[in-house]
């Protein structure tokens, strides 16, 4: 599945945009854990080409969605299991073999389900030809290990043998144990100590014959009581079950060398797995929200049409209201710095947060709430100031903090660069804010860079 390789530029503006936030709305489609973390982990970059590819994954997906319905993803997250076969020389018990005969059974699956229409659908075809699930191992595991995570008793000749024996002993033993205890009257029975078939006398009865006494009851009125006649008995039940645990451990150790053996494979297929996970939810959330992709735009400026904030889409909807859609234009031309103004609550924070979080989805490959027709350049830094960043730590102020974000748009910004200021100016002197307002905005565009301020000071408008 294309990534995107992310770039440090953007930390500032995901998290002062909330983008994890953002992204738990697809997280949370995500069957399995480690496909969660990693869409939670995903971080806008500047590769054009890897963004147009997952874009392009994503609108695969919806057309095949569309004819199919969804690709069924199994929660059988295994690749932890495989690491540790092949990072040491160690077994894996049956509960992780059974996880990687899942996740393998599942992979054959998802090769079937992707690989359907090559023509119609050539970039899941291509994830699914790198899929290479083992027939050979999902056949050998669920041979030799029930559903219970129990070795089989026909999981070898060897083992079949052992175990008809050990029935066979321990059906005798048990009989004889039982004989032996009625002879020591009614107080006494037959019982189990360990491993190991002995008897429970009163401490009165034990001077009548020779055997090893192993502990008292709770009361102490009786003992664990073996004679000689169970001792060897025992000891020969206790070889066969040690025979018996040997070939047990050469099975399970046999079958993780079959998963070492194969670990790169293996580890490929899990990661196509968390790939058609992330993929599904991506696809999920992009039909809830109804997005499309953004044409790239690198000479055609900004054009937002019916945009759409997916949090407070999320928030308004479960309240019973509707989001009214941002249209916005922003041309790379002398009118590439943009002036918001309104009164509060008019929705102008809204509207630089819509703009900046469709950024980062649509640099992180993923599909934006807009309409068609909404075209973006791929930026390679998007610089923000919204929100009340006053650090205690920096000992800074609100004031000082958004100086500061500003000093840094001034040095850094270029013609690649994106910069979203809310209430720029705020938190001073109105004359002295409106001043330092203008003088930033003029510097952003002498640098040639892209931004859009809001603001209520009349002057800044002016």
């Amino acid at each position: 599945m294309n990534q995107i390789p992310p770039e440090r530029t953007f930390d500032h503006a995901v998290e002062s945009l909330r983008f994890e936030a953002t992204l738990g709305l697809i997280a949370d489609r995500c069957v399995n854990e480690t496909a969660r973390r990693r869409v939670l982990a995903r971080r806008p970059g500047s590769d054009s080409a890897a963004i147009a590819g997952a874009l392009g994954l994503i609108e695969e997906y919806r057309a095949m969605h569309e004819v199919r319905g969804d690709v069924p993803v199994a929660d059988v997250d295994y690749s932890d299991a495989v690491v540790r076969a092949s990072g040491s020389g160690d077994s894996l018990d049956t509960g992780d073999l059974l996880r990687v005969a899942a996740g393998e059974r599942a992979a054959g699956e998802l090769k079937k389900q992707l690989a359907g229409d090559p023509e119609r659908w050539p970039r899941l075809a291509a994830m699914a030809a790198l899929i290479v699930p083992h027939v050979d191992i999902v056949k050998s595991v669920e041979r030799a290990i029930d559903s219970d995570g129990n070795v089989k008793d026909d999981a070898s000749p060897e083992l079949n043998s052992m175990r008809r024996k050990i029935h066979r002993s321990r059906g005798a033993l048990r009989g004889r144990c039982e004989k032996m205890a009625a002879s020591y009257g009614e107080s006494s029975w037959s019982t189990v100590l360990g491993s190991r078939y002995v008897l429970l006398v009163p401490r009165s009865e034990v001077h009548r014959g020779d055997g090893l006494v192993h502990s008292k009851s709770h009361t102490g009125g009786s003992v664990y009581y073996e004679p000689f006649d169970l001792v060897a008995r025992n000891n020969e039940l206790e070889t066969l079950a040690i025979d018996e645990r040997t070939e047990v451990a050469r099975i399970v150790r046999s079958l993780t060398d079959s998963v070492r053996s194969a670990a790169p494979e293996i580890m490929a297929n899990a990661g196509a797995i968390l790939d058609a996970d992330t993929l599904r939810a991506t696809a999920a959330f992009s039909r809830e929200f109804d997005c499309c992709s953004p044409t790239v735009s690198d000479a055609g400026g900004i054009r937002l049409v019916s945009a759409r904030h997916p949090l407070l889409v999320r928030s308004v909807t479960a309240e019973g209201g509707e989001v009214v859609p941002l249209d916005l234009e922003l041309g790379f031309d002398a009118s590439r710095v943009m002036v918001i103004s309104g009164p509060n609550a008019g929705g102008k924070t809204v509207a630089l947060k819509t703009l900046g979080t469709a950024v980062l989805l649509f640099q992180s490959g993923l599909q934006v709430p807009c309409g068609e027709g909404t075209r973006l350049p791929v930026f390679d830094r998007l610089m923000v100031d919204i929100g009340d960043e006053q650090s205690i730590e920096a000992s800074l102020s609100t004031f000082t903090s958004h100086l500061k974000h500003l000093d840094g748009m001034c040095r850094r910004a270029d013609a690649r660069s994106l910069c979203l200021v809310d209430e720029i100016g705020d938190g001073t002197d109105p004359d002295e804010g409106a001043a330092l307002a203008v003088a930033t905005l003029e510097a952003l565009l002498s640098r040639g860079a892209a931004g859009v301020a809001s603001t209520h000071y009349g002057r800044i408008k002016t």
